[in-house]
């Protein structure tokens, strides 16, 4: 079997495939990708950072995938192939078809799926003191008055009330997706032309944290039938733009939610004038835009030049030859 899995579901998070029977020592445990008949590298990268092959294909350029394992995948690719193989193909355009434009638009949410709901301030002074009293304690940590002025939040700044959860974060992560694609061909020439654009947005309320990402590709294919050659010429890539914010205290999704947990309801979070409150650890300071960011920055082209060529006067007898670059 295979399983597809995103490990976080974070902004530009790539998927991690994994084909039964995982047996590879020092090369990982992902597949080998083959896109095209062109074995693709995946991995940390060193000009281009992490590259994930599969997830940096646009959906709408496959025409199909097939996944090979064991003796089918080693006759291939020998030890490269040890934890199984995924095939790509992509679309091309066919034989003799008129131009066809076609447009796709898709806008979807996402959430997390399991979103625990934490104690006010009232609640959990409440509650606080009620285990001073299981334990026996003579002094309480909170008074009546405290108590009070918790419930009914007449005094905001001296017994705050922050829903940091509510305040910081938002309900649903939006994403976009645009897709344009033209394709056509005549009796010895076809071809496929795309361009995708995708903008996914994060849970962070003040929408500091986005990627926006933009993929092309020209597949093109010609016969000379008087001699029997079929050449084909591809190219592909994608431009993307990822942004975090970055403090001296956060960098990462794992810093920002545990700030948002740990926060305690009566820990301020803005002053009286509704600026962000200088505290540490305070994940409204963390997650805005006036603070510092990370900009990463992905710049992937793939080029693709294949002859295949049937000898005319040696029937059966073909010869292929097709070079990558990236």
């Amino acid at each position: 079997g295979v399983s597809i899995i995103t490990p976080s579901g974070g902004v530009g998070e790539s998927p991690i495939i994994r084909i039964r029977g995982v047996s590879s020592i020092t090369s990982g445990t992902s597949p080998l990708y083959v896109v095209d008949g062109v074995p693709i590298e995946t991995g940390n990268i060193s000009y281009s950072g992490n590259v994930n092959s599969l997830a940096d294909i646009n959906p709408n350029d496959i025409l199909s995938m097939d996944v090979l394992k064991d003796a089918a995948a080693a006759a291939m690719y020998g030890s490269r192939a040890a934890n199984g193989i995924l095939q790509v193909t992509t679309k091309r355009g066919k034989l003799g078809s008129k131009p066809m434009v076609e447009y796709n638009f898709n806008q979807s949410f996402s959430q997390p799926n399991i979103w625990p709901k934490k104690l006010n301030s009232y609640d959990r002074a409440y509650y606080m003191n009620f285990a001073a009293k299981s334990d026996g304690l003579s002094t309480l940590p909170f008074s009546d008055d405290d108590l009070n002025k918790f419930k009914d939040g007449s005094d905001p700044f001296g017994h705050a009330d922050v829903d940091w959860q509510s305040l910081v974060l938002k309900d649903y992560a939006p994403q976009q997706k645009h897709n344009i694609k033209m394709s056509g061909g005549s009796e010895t020439n076809n071809y496929f032309v795309s361009l995708g654009y995708i903008d996914q947005g994060s849970l962070y309320r003040n929408d500091s944290h986005e990627m926006q990402r933009t993929n092309f590709r020209l597949n093109q294919s010609s016969v000379v039938k008087a001699i029997g050659l079929k050449t084909t010429a591809q190219i592909d890539g994608y431009v993307q733009e990822t942004t975090h914010p970055y403090t001296s205290t956060s960098n990462s999704y794992y810093n920002v939610f545990s700030h948002i947990q740990n926060k305690k309801p009566w820990d301020l979070a803005q002053n009286s004038f509704g600026d962000i409150y200088a505290a540490s650890d305070n994940p409204l300071a963390e997650t805005s835009k006036d603070g510092g960011y990370l900009l990463g920055k992905q710049k992937v082209a793939n080029g693709l030049l294949a002859f295949d060529w049937s000898l005319p006067w040696v029937k059966g007898l073909s010869l292929k030859a097709n070079g990558n670059y990236r």
